[in-house]
């Protein structure tokens, strides 16, 4: 039964309720506010502002990540993934140069074919 929820809800035919939201939240360690961005569309809206430290230490750690040219060559890292995975920082919390090399990793395999 909670896979068949769970699969309503991935597919926007259900909306979760505020308790399951913050289990949610606290199952995966995240803030509930961002899964009740999901549940409310415009809720969207303070998620966004609420980035603001986020944000300039996610800016800090990229330039170091772009930076590290030994990191970037040990990687092969083109110019069209470091455009996505500037893209990718704004989704979260960054706290490590090669954290982005995970990410990028990830991104690698998932659309190896």
């Amino acid at each position: 039964m909670q896979q068949v929820s769970i699969s309503l809800i991935a597919n926007g035919r259900r909306r979760p309720s505020a308790t399951l939201l913050r289990t949610i939240a606290n199952i995966l360690d995240i803030k509930p506010i961002h899964c009740f961005s999901h549940r409310v569309p415009e809720a969207k809206l303070l998620v966004r502002t609420g980035l603001g430290s986020r944000t300039s230490v996610n800016n800090e750690i990229w330039r170091a990540f772009t930076q590290d040219k030994d990191l970037l060559a040990c990687y092969k890292v083109p110019l069209k993934e470091l455009h996505i995975l500037s893209q990718v920082r704004i989704i979260g919390e960054v706290r490590h140069p090669r954290d982005f090399t995970y990410i990028l990793s990830m991104i690698r395999q998932a659309l190896k074919s």
